[in-house]
């Protein structure tokens, strides 16, 4: 099993209204991730 437990502090641009959608988006799209294959390339359609 491979654990992956890395945490990346990002900076965001924009408002603070985009800058909160960017945060909940990327929130989103690390928690899908974490369904899929360590290899596998994180695709959003």
């Amino acid at each position: 099993m491979i654990s992956q437990d890395l945490e990346l502090d990002v900076a965001f641009s924009g408002s603070p209204q985009q800058q909160d959608l960017a945060a909940q988006i990327l929130t989103l799209m690390r928690a899908r991730a974490r369904f899929m294959a360590a290899t596998a390339p994180i695709r959003i359609p």
